[in-house]
């Protein structure tokens, strides 16, 4: 079964087979999120979260927050984002103020060694395009762990790639305990980006 870190390195192999090779990986984990919103006594809200900081992205941070403060019934959950958003782009930084976090919770540990591991296996790897991006939460319910985006650099196409780790997904077709990772490539999406960078050859039929 493919794990987390050979789904990354097939993520990179192809982009770069298709000249996209100034990509970024942004990865983050179902648990740690689940962990930090528990954290703050918001587990019910989870959903609604999950939605609003999705958007960062989109609409920046100051009206990301504007948005928790205004939409969900907890203080706390817009004093933890807005810490977060703070954070440095460091791998060191983002995974030291979450083992500080989360030092109390056992799903947030669980989080944080599965994140550790794909990103310390990917850097043996050569993989070095991969980021923490702790705000990613992917809306699909399905996922369990480990979530990729992937963004073209310097361009505001938005998500080309995406996916993640699901434990229980195929209980729906009746096969349980069989956990898995897949990932989905935006095919328009690429398409559009390779025809405007004009990577197609020039003797493809």
């Amino acid at each position: 079964m493919v794990s987390e870190v050979e789904l990354v390195s097939l993520i990179q192999e192809i982009l770069n087979e298709l000249s996209l090779s100034n990509h970024t990986i942004m990865i983050n984990n179902r648990k740690i999120l689940a962990a930090l919103i528990a954290s703050c006594n918001a587990t019910g809200f989870f959903n609604s979260i999950t939605v609003i900081i999705d958007k960062v992205d989109k609409i920046g941070i100051d009206k990301v927050v504007q948005e928790l403060k205004t939409n969900i019934p907890n203080n706390e959950i817009a004093k933890l984002f807005q810490e977060l958003f703070k954070l440095s782009d460091s791998q060191n930084d983002i995974l030291n103020w979450l083992e500080n976090k989360l030092l109390n919770s056992e799903l947030g540990r669980k989080g944080i060694q599965e994140l550790k591991y794909v990103v310390e296996s990917c850097n043996i790897l050569g993989v070095n395009n991969l980021k923490i991006n702790l705000s990613l939460a992917r809306g699909l319910d399905y996922y369990t762990g480990s979530i990729f985006e992937v963004v073209l650099n310097d361009n505001s196409m938005g998500s080309i790639v995406g996916g993640g780790r699901y434990d229980n997904l195929t209980e729906v077709f009746g096969q349980k305990n069989l956990s898995g990772v897949g990932v989905s490539f935006g095919a328009e999406r690429i398409y559009d980006l390779m025809k405007d960078l004009n990577l197609f050859p020039d003797n493809l039929d």
